[in-house]
């Protein structure tokens, strides 16, 4: 049916791409060929960037798996071959300049598009109960697939991941369903053979296994069923030593009673009703089946919330732990009347009648017979609870309008009832009192100068964590985390946001990934996992959060979809902003009420904040939300907002800033808040050709650019704008600051001359100013003390006509700088202070570190080395609290100087290695190139010459500019080691990449440190 739709007279002209296994190009029916290597992955690298352009620096690492750069004439080389292979037919390769290359999609036919459509008819045509559409649709596309794994050219390639697992996700999907409905059709004759086959390719494959079990138990043969099960958990122990998975546990436990309602899960909509059990012979609460982690405060404050009222409602998103909250509640408190547990889960939406059902028959324990008016219930309840009684009523979100309804009935007619809901909106009646239940606690991302990048902090588990650690050895993960494993599970538990339903969903997977691949896989599609449950909304996070967006109204689900696009916490204010320019018609007060929706059915969650309240989304929310926008094309629409407001607020800073004469245009607090949405919107603003945007963007961050942590995409892109009179100016200032902030010391030459002639012609005095003071400071930094000099004086002379206190600060700050190195002290110690006097003014607290760190070192240099440390610690401290790096770099590097000239060598050792660490997520040449010098020179003292001499190669191979002086170290060396030695040793460490080189040092470090403890 396919092929002939594909023939017919609407299909798409031109070529079509076969991406369902190896890349090819078929057109007519006749195959293209395509070069052979780079090429064909050229082809395969475009396709999966799903009609994204893919930047040349991109293809630069990706078409090549050997490690070595191309440049990029040869990328451009090899499209040309690819387009020559395909232009008889129409070319597919669309340039985009600086962008680079992406598919024209308007021309080509991709059979991966295909079968996503059939997929979405046929999850369809199973919503509207039509099983044999589905089964005729999903059977046609999974002819589609030619191998076990779309585009294998891709498989190291981890950018590609994200498209290929959400293709092989549907395509299980698709597998399993089609079973499934043939199942529920009578037809295992069908998939019997077919799960036969897979087995035979793969014994171990358990969800093939629990498919055949089903096949065999609903065609009567549940002794069949009994001995695949069996079969199955002799090779697991016998092989890989592992246990079935606990679906399929549970799965042959129902076979073994012959569960009558046993059937496949294309019937999983259908509810099972379980007969009635009388309460007076099974608890309403069983026993817990696993631990009870996390929790312990809200489980005290509902507690006492029960004590305290008669109406406890437990609030929270989907998957947040209610259910189990409640559970543990039940267990721990007593009533004369009793406690009762009503499941509302399996209630039809809004069905009134279904929810006296479930009522009676908790309380009444029996089904009732005439029970179908709330005011029956009332009398017949009210006949029996004659003392205390404590009813939970579970999942109450769907059913809210008669909850509500019921609630107050009861209530007030019944004194001695008391009521517990969980639910993910409040019902909003009298008395109620609320229980917030947000997602667990998860470690906090921080700057720790020990690790190269930001991560999530170390020490002990949070909440978060031990409950994923607990559910992993229960599924048979039988060894204790590594410092870097619990960190990689500190991630995953960020990625599904902290919320309890998707750590337990992930956790089982341990026992049989990697934890640093399983990590991979989350990020990729934080909706992994699925349980087994009759509920549709129960079953994953990814149903959990669908049911709760799509309930929502016009506006609330366009809100969500905004706060989507935001990186980090944002402002009430803010989000509505952003909607308002994709939606300009929609009143405010809508979005105001919309607002006020969302976060009472528990989407987004308070993130806190020392500038006001602010919000995000729970973080599975976000990811649908972000995938919904690219579903429906709004994602653009909705990135264009978001950057037009950020850089909106940016040109307002610098208009501030301007109007108060200050060269500064973020605080150090909006800085720190604002990080990842400013980084986003450049990056949006870079990759759509927004080029006003993101000059607006840098322009306001100024000398905190080096923050952004700037791709070869965004410097590419500044480069280009830089020859362009329009931008010049702006453009080369941020690029120079830039060399400065990355110790490019060549790259600052060439730009400096090219800088301030731009800035000339702008007459721009401030942008002219901070661009000598920067020159200034890298040349300080490089020891060209000259240069440094002559810069400072010119930016001064620039600085005359302004009033601008920050320039002059940092003026001030370099030259403190310049002038303790140049051994004038007191000149030194006056400047520091004079800088530091108005950066405090100006509340720039980031400014204050600088000169505060000269003085340490100036007080130790003089002769009060206690005072020296004293004040270099409290501008590192102040370093790491704002995520400064470079700084922290820097005041280590000083201090280990200090400890080292008053023969502290192991507190030295200590401080470089944070150096070294530092300096690997944050490179900085000339301070790298100091920082491993100083570890040679350590090593040399503790006997190790030729690690030292490799050491001192890289830092002279690596220095920017040459050095000023003479090393002595290197003749100490020559004599020790022989100058032939001497000189193979330094080119070898010449030739070290910076990550080698620090290893080595590092490892130095560790030695000297074994040495001076000994």
């Amino acid at each position: 049916m396919l092929e002939a739709e594909r023939q017919g007279a609407s299909a798409p002209v031109g070529p079509r791409l076969r991406v369902l296994g190896p890349v090819a190009v078929v057109v007519d029916g006749d195959g293209v060929p395509i070069p052979s290597g780079v090429p064909t992955r050229l082809l395969a690298v475009l396709v999966a960037a799903g009609g994204r352009f893919v930047s040349i620096d991109s293809l630069r690492e990706r078409l090549w798996s050997d490690g070595r750069p191309r440049s990029r004439a040869t990328v451009h080389s090899h499209v040309r071959r690819l387009r020559d292979a395909l232009d008889p037919h129409g070319s597919i390769v669309e340039s985009g300049g600086d962008r680079g290359y992406r598919l024209a999609a308007q021309s080509i036919d991709v059979d991966a598009d295909e079968f996503r459509r059939g997929v979405a008819t046929a999850q369809a045509a199973v919503g509207a109960e039509e099983w044999e559409t589905a089964r005729s649709t999903l059977s046609d596309v999974l002819q589609l697939w030619r191998s076990d794994r779309p585009l294998p050219e891709l498989d190291e390639d981890l950018d590609a991941r994200p498209w290929v697992a959400e293709l092989l996700e549907l395509r299980d999907w698709a597998e399993r369903q089609v079973a499934d409905l043939a199942i529920r059709a009578g037809d295992v004759a069908e998939v019997i053979p077919q799960m036969e086959g897979r087995l035979a390719d793969d014994p171990t494959d358990q969800r093939a296994v629990a498919t055949l079990m089903r096949a065999y138990a609903t065609s009567g043969r549940p002794e069949r069923a009994a001995a695949v099960y069996d079969d199955l958990v002799r090779r697991l122990g016998q092989e890989l030593g592992e246990v079935p998975l606990p679906e399929l546990v549970e799965l042959d436990g129902r076979i073994l009673r012959h569960d009558p309602a046993l059937v496949g899960l294309g019937e999983r909509h259908q509810e099972v009703r379980p007969a009635p059990v009388p309460a007076s012979q099974s608890p309403a609460f069983g026993a817990p089946l696993t631990s009870f982690i996390g929790r312990r405060g809200e489980l005290e404050r509902l507690l006492r919330l029960v004590d305290e009222g008669r109406l406890v409602s437990v609030v929270g998103p989907g998957g947040a732990g209610k259910t189990r909250l409640v559970h543990e509640l039940g267990r721990r408190v007593q009533r004369p009347g009793g406690v009762f547990l009503a499941q509302l889960a399996s209630c039809a939406e809004g069905d009134l009648a279904a929810v006296i059902e479930r009522v009676a028959q908790a309380v009444l324990g029996a089904e009732p017979q005439r029970i179908d008016a709330p005011t029956r219930l009332v009398g017949a309840l009210d006949a029996v609870v004659d003392e205390p009684t404590l009813l939970v009523l579970d999942n109450c979100e769907h059913v809210l309008e008669p909850v509500a309804l019921l609630t107050v009935m009861l209530l007030e007619a019944m004194p001695g009832l008391q009521l517990v809901l969980t639910t993910r909106e409040a019902l909003q009646v009298p008395g109620e009192r609320r229980l917030v239940l947000a997602p667990l606690p998860l470690a906090p991302v921080v700057f720790d100068p020990l690790t190269e990048l930001d991560d999530v902090a170390t020490g002990e588990p949070s909440d978060s964590a031990r409950l994923f650690l607990d559910r992993a050895e229960a599924a048979g993960w039988e060894r204790s985390a590594t410092a870097e494993e619990l960190r990689a599970v500190e991630r995953i538990c960020r990625h599904v946001g902290g919320l309890p339903l998707g750590i337990e969903l992930v956790a089982p997977m341990l026992g049989f990934h990697e934890v640093d691949d399983l990590e991979r896989r989350v990020a990729a599609m934080p909706f992994l996992g699925e349980v087994r449950s009759p509920h549709v909304r129960q079953r994953s996070i990814e149903e959990v959060v669908s049911w709760s967006v799509t309930r929502l109204g016009p506006d609330e689900r366009r809100l969500v979809l905004v706060a989507g696009a935001f990186a980090g916490p944002f402002t009430r204010d803010v989000l509505l902003a952003v909607a308002a320019r994709v939606w300009p018609e929609t009143a405010s007060w809508q979005w105001a009420s919309a607002f006020d929706g969302i976060v009472a059915r528990s989407l987004v969650t308070v993130a806190g904040g020392a500038a006001g309240m602010r919000y995000r989304l729970v973080e599975p929310v976000r990811a649908f939300a972000r995938r919904l926008a690219r579903e429906e094309e709004i994602s653009v629409a909705l990135g264009s907002a978001h950057a037009e407001w950020f850089a909106g607020f940016a040109r307002d800073s610098v208009d501030a800033a301007s109007a108060r004469g200050l060269g500064m245009p973020l605080s150090s607090d909006d800085w720190v808040l604002d990080l990842a949405d400013v980084r986003a919107a450049l990056l949006w603003s870079v990759e759509h050709g927004a080029d006003e945007l993101g000059l607006a963007l840098l322009d306001a961050v100024g000398l905190r650019v080096y923050g952004l942590a700037l791709t070869p995409q965004v410097l590419a892109w500044l480069d280009r704008l830089a020859d362009d009179p329009q931008f010049a100016a702006v453009a080369l200032d941020l690029l120079i600051t830039h060399a400065m902030f990355a110790g490019e010391l060549e790259q600052l030459e060439r730009l400096t001359a090219r800088t301030l002639g731009a800035l000339d012609t702008e007459a721009d005095g401030a942008r002219r100013g901070r661009a000598l003071v920067v020159a200034a400071f890298a040349h300080v930094l490089a020891g060209r003390y000259g240069e440094a000099g002559a810069h400072l004086a010119d930016a001064r002379d620039a600085l005359v006509e302004l009033d601008d206190p920050w320039l002059v600060a940092w003026a001030d700050a370099v030259d403190g700088l310049l002038l303790r190195r140049e051994q004038r002290w007191a000149e030194s110690e006056a400047a520091c202070n004079r800088a530091i006097g108005a950066f405090e003014a100006l509340n720039d607290r980031q400014g204050r570190v600088l000169p505060v760190l000269t003085l340490g070192r100036l007080a130790a240099a003089t002769g009060d080395p206690k005072r020296g440390l004293e004040l270099l610690d409290d501008g590192i401290a102040e370093s790491v609290r704002l995520g400064e790096r470079l700084l922290v770099a820097t005041g280590s590097a000083y201090a280990a100087m200090v400890h080292a000239q008053i023969g502290e060598l192991a507190e030295a050792t200590t401080r470089l290695a944070v150096v070294l660490r530092v300096l690997r997520g944050t490179p900085h040449r000339v301070l790298l190139a100091n920082a491993i010098e100083q570890v040679a020179v350590a090593a040399a003292l503790a006997g190790m010459p030729e690690e030292a001499a490799r050491l001192v190669g890289f830092s002279e191979a690596h220095r920017p500019v040459p050095r000023p002086h003479e090393l002595p170290l290197l003749d100490e060396l020559a004599g020790s080691l022989g100058e032939r030695r001497m000189s193979t040793l330094a080119r070898e460490g010449a030739g070290l990449p910076a990550d080698r080189a620090i290893d080595e040092a590092l490892v130095c470090l560790g030695a000297v440190a074994t040495a001076v403890a000994e």
